[in-house]
């Protein structure tokens, strides 16, 4: 993995060998990238994904309603940004989706 030098925390896998000629990770990193995201460790997102909550300029003290929430890496990327201080929050995140369907894939 590599930083992803705009977003910070962020790690990109550019690996030759990491996704094979259909877009798809090899059986044995998408286990441990399963695996990773359900125990919490981690977290999946395309890098194109991350560029709307880092031109929000998310602080703890907003207040953010997002619409299109689904399948929730945003989401999450907002919590973090929202929880930057070791003190709770004061803002509020209401996510939800327009599309029925996406809702159950959001985290």
């Amino acid at each position: 993995p590599e930083p992803v030098p705009w977003c910070r925390g962020t790690l990109r896998l550019r690996a030759a060998g990491a996704v094979d000629e259909d877009g798809h990770y090899s059986p044995r990193l998408a286990k441990v990238l399963s695996d990773g995201q359900r125990a919490g460790k981690l977290s999946r997102q395309e890098t194109a994904s991350m560029l709307p909550a880092l031109a929000l300029h998310v602080k703890p003290e907003h207040r953010v309603l997002e619409l299109c929430a689904a399948p929730g890496s945003k989401t999450l990327q907002l919590l973090d940004m929202m929880h930057q201080q070791d003190e709770v929050p004061s803002g509020l995140l209401v996510a939800n989706d327009t599309k029925p369907g996406r809702l159950r894939k959001l985290v």
